[in-house]
């Protein structure tokens, strides 16, 4: 919504506001339905996505080649590497008693423990511009940092930090993709993006005071 400001309306004759919503109710539809398989028939997450696209690979009748096609442009080998990096990176921490001595050495450091929940997702966000990145490099030093038992206000404001970080990422593959597609320029871009990160940011951070 913050984006579209300064944009004009334009009538739109009813009948073809009609197929407009048709339009977006077939597009939303796949999103909704995962919601409702795993929030009201309790499906397992990935059940009900492979259950999603299944159908939907059924309905638009892909072609063996397509499927191929498919398979072929979904399998990021980035993503691969950086999931077996993280992986390997906690075994690291686990094998080498980092996830003991980082809570301990954050603790004697001094630093209040809001700005440590804040930089560490932030940076490692920023760095990677992935979500899964900063999760699995951070929040075990979050977790071991509270003793095994983070309070729920830390881990919400430890991932808003994290997730600020990667919308404000120049690695950030979404916002990559976003701008060569629509031919967009990377600085009024993040003009828009800057008030609805603070805003998710301000939401994290309330709630670690809450």
């Amino acid at each position: 919504m913050l984006g579209f400001r300064g944009i004009k309306t334009t009538a739109v004759p009813g009948k073809r506001n009609r197929e407009q919503l048709k339009t977006l109710f077939v597009t939303l539809l796949p999103i909704t339905m995962s919601v409702i398989l795993v929030v009201v028939f309790k499906l397992p997450l990935a059940l009900a996505m492979i259950s999603i696209v299944a159908a939907m690979l059924l309905w638009y009748r892909y072609s063996a080649g397509e499927l191929a096609a498919l398979l072929r442009d979904s399998i990021s080998l980035n993503v691969i590497l950086m999931v077996a990096g993280i992986m390997s990176f906690k075994s690291m921490l686990d094998a080498s008693d980092a996830i003991d001595a980082l809570p301990v050495f954050f603790r004697q450091s001094g630093h209040p423990v809001g700005i440590i929940l804040f930089a560490l997702p932030f940076l490692v966000g920023l760095l990677t511009g992935l979500t899964v990145g900063f999760v699995g490099a951070t929040f075990p030093i979050i977790t071991a940092l509270f003793g095994g038992h983070p309070d729920p206000g830390a881990v919400t404001f430890a991932f808003t930090s994290g997730f600020a970080g990667v919308m404000l990422s120049p690695t950030h593959l979404c916002l990559l993709l976003t701008l060569k597609f629509f031919r967009a320029g990377a600085a009024g871009t993040y003009r828009l993006m800057y008030l609805p990160v603070l805003l998710v940011f301000a939401v994290g951070l309330a709630r670690l005071w809450i």
